[in-house]
Parts: C-alpha cells; sequence; structure tokens
C-alpha cells in the first residue's frame, strides 16, 4: 500500500517540478536588460561593448532564439544529463554544483555537530532538574531556537 502512495505521489511531483522550471524559465527570460550585453560587461568589466559584439555573443550562445526553443534545449540537455555552461563565467553548470554542494554539506556537517554538542548536555542537565529555574530557561530557548528562521539565524550568527 505505502509503495502505491510513494509512486503516486513521485509522479504527482514530476509536473510540479515541470511547471516551476518553466516559470522560472520565462520569469528569467522576461527580466529587463539585453542578456548578451549584460554578460558582455559583466566578463569584460567595462560598459564599452559594440553592438557587432552583442549580436555576435547572442548568435554564438543562441541567445536571440525564442524561449521555448531555448527552454527545450534546456530541458532536453538536463534529461540527459547535461546542465549546461555558465554564461558567466563559461564553465560547466554541473561543476558549479558540485563545488557548492561539497562546501554546503561541510558547513551542513559543522552545523548539525555543533547543535548535537550543545543539545544533547544541556537536555540532558534540564531533564535531572525537571521543574527547575535551569528547564524553565532550556525550554524557553527551545521555542525561540525551533521559530527562528535558519536564513536570518544564520545571517546573525555570521
Amino acid at each position: 500500500m505505502w509503495k502505491r502512495t510513494v509512486v503516486r505521489r513521485f509522479l504527482l511531483l514530476l509536473p510540479i517540478i515541470f511547471l516551476i522550471s518553466f516559470v522560472s524559465f520565462l520569469l528569467i527570460m522576461r527580466s529587463p536588460g539585453d542578456t548578451a550585453r549584460l554578460i558582455l560587461m559583466h566578463r569584460q568589466r567595462s560598459e564599452q561593448i559594440s553592438e557587432a559584439d552583442i549580436q555576435a555573443f547572442a548568435e554564438q550562445k543562441g541567445l536571440n532564439r525564442s524561449a521555448l526553443s531555448l527552454y527545450t534545449d534546456w530541458l532536453a540537455g538536463l534529461v540527459s544529463g547535461n546542465l549546461g555552461n555558465s554564461l558567466l563565467t563559461g564553465e560547466p553548470v554541473s561543476y558549479l554544483l558540485k563545488n557548492s554542494l561539497s562546501k554546503t554539506l561541510q558547513l551542513t556537517l559543522l552545523a548539525f555537530s555543533v547543535k548535537l554538542l550543545i543539545s544533547f548536555p544541556l537536555g540532558f542537565a534540564a531533564a535531572l532538574k525537571a521543574g527547575s529555574l535551569w528547564d524553565k530557561i532550556s525550554e524557553y530557548w527551545s521555542v525561540l531556537a525551533i521559530s527562528t528562521p535558519y536564513y536570518w539565524m544564520g545571517q546573525v550568527v555570521l
């Protein structure tokens, strides 16, 4: 019974992921400014770029094609495992994700370890002295810590 539920939920997840990727892609494509001009300005660190250079870059990268054509190419690459290259740096997106993911996992493991080193002794002490001032302080602190959004706490800690 639970296997059928998992499969059904997974199959329902696929159109949602597709819809989110399509809407995100359209929002990025409809953002203000000329994409080719912005990328060249970033790469060359200059605002003096000729229109010929912009047109050549757009043609080379396929930025002058329709949004639907670009999206279907991106989706075909995604299905085959090719995430493409970053337009800003030219590096493969899979390489950039791999580097970011390893750093994220290291930070997550460090944060989890610190959390365990702090929470277990405090919880143990609060359990030994149930109903005491220490128990009340640790209870309020726990509620505050759980209620605080992670993104805000990350900014405060950094």
